[in-house]
């Protein structure tokens, strides 16, 4: 009769399995994990930059006019980042005093179609009694056309380039990007504009506080042209504009922050630019 020997495994030959497994397996996990991050941050910063592409497209190609009064015209668009409150005039979710959450919003500008005259975009804007908002029938404000609100794909956050002299974050530095963009039509020329500001236009806080009471009709008529009339620091200018996307949001500390940039006075979505992370030209580092 055969006999058959008994094939067997000491404990050595099983820890030491179990030992590669586990590595292997970490591994794995690791790669795919970071397949992940970067497949995330690449849809962040392509999705931000076609944001912005898609903002110059629709004021080169308005669908509709004002508030459907023939006497009003669309002129462009105002991007506003750090308002305090959302559409429904609610604290933005998020918002801090280190860091105003994620939310972009994005306002028709409307204007009177009739006797235009000449000059700049912001002058002639000025004379357009330009505005973001509008007053219904009912006496109650409300912003015009159809008001919007963006927020960065995988909790990235779209921040400034300051940094302190090491190149760290300050926990308590207000990194957030805050500000307000028009990306406007010259109401003869048609040429585009795309004009800075370094004030936060809150316009839902405004609608809000002209329900209320708070707010008079004559504030909400020059809630866009008050400022397009200034002559401070705070006067929409033609000047090149760089948002860092931080794709781990606020207060993490990164190198691995992107440039997205506008062109000064950019007129149409190929100012829009994705620098690249190495390169030189990288505020963002």
């Amino acid at each position: 009769m055969r006999k058959h020997k008994l094939i067997g495994f000491t404990l050595v030959e099983v820890s030491l399995f179990l030992a590669v497994t586990a590595v292997l397996f970490v591994g794995i996990i690791t790669a795919t994990q970071g397949s992940i991050w970067q497949q995330r941050y690449f849809d962040a910063v392509q999705g931000s930059a076609e944001f912005w592409r898609c903002i110059y497209s629709q004021v080169s190609n308005p669908q509709t006019v004002g508030s459907g009064n023939a006497e009003m015209a669309i002129y462009g668009k105002l991007v506003v980042f750090g308002e305090s409150m959302d559409l429904q005039g609610q604290p933005v979710n998020g918002a801090t005093d280190a860091t105003y959450g994620q939310q972009i919003f994005v306002y028709d500008v409307v204007g009177d179609a009739r006797g235009m005259g000449t000059g700049s975009v912001t002058e002639m804007l000025v004379d357009l009694k330009a505005n973001v908002v509008i007053e219904e029938e009912n006496d109650q404000w409300i912003p015009a056309g159809e008001a919007v609100d963006y927020v960065p794909r995988w909790g990235a956050e779209i921040e400034t380039t300051r940094r302190d002299e090491d190149k760290k974050f300050k926990k308590d530095e207000k990194l957030a990007f805050k500000g307000s963009i028009l990306v406007v039509r010259h109401p003869r020329s048609g040429t585009i504009n795309t004009l800075i500001s370094s004030k936060v236009i809150e316009v839902n806080e405004a609608v809000a506080k002209s329900r209320s009471g708070e707010m008079s009709d004559e504030r909400m008529n020059g809630l866009l042209t008050s400022v397009l009339n200034s002559s401070d620091d705070d006067a929409f200018k033609p000047r090149e504009i760089d948002f860092c996307l931080n794709p781990f949001g606020y207060g993490v500390e990164t190198d691995n922050r992107r440039d997205i940039r506008i062109a000064e006075n950019a007129r149409n979505g190929s100012g829009v630019q994705i620098i690249d992370l190495d390169s030189e030209e990288n505020r963002c580092r």
